[in-house]
């Protein structure tokens, strides 16, 4: 019925298709495993338990927040609708902190 230069064009982009899709595939499933997702102070308030040590916070800074004592460093980070009190204990936050930005750690 066909040709066999249309036979082979055929197999030819199916092949090509194919090898798109398993790409796009591999891709996707890359970047699931490896996303590194931080939650907002509203989400972590609605959660019920915290069941971690280590959470990743992300928001903004908010102003006039910042206490720093010798061993902890304290501040509020809110994302506009909620606020989390944060007490850090660990390597020194002085230079990453400053009121009115945005804040993505792991505490």
């Amino acid at each position: 019925m066909y040709g066999k230069k249309v036979k082979l064009r055929i197999v030819f982009l199916a092949l090509i298709l194919a090898s798109v899709i398993l790409t796009v595939f591999l891709v996707l499933q890359s970047l699931k495993e490896n996303v590194v997702y931080f939650q907002s102070p509203s989400e972590i308030k609605s959660l019920i338990e915290l069941n971690k040590k280590k959470i990743r916070v992300g928001g903004m800074v908010k102003e006039q927040s910042i206490f720093i004592d010798s061993d902890k460093v304290n501040f509020v980070i809110t994302d506009f609708k909620n606020e989390i009190n944060v007490v850090y204990q660990g390597q020194s936050l002085i230079y990453l902190l400053k009121e009115k930005e945005w804040l993505l750690k792991v505490f």
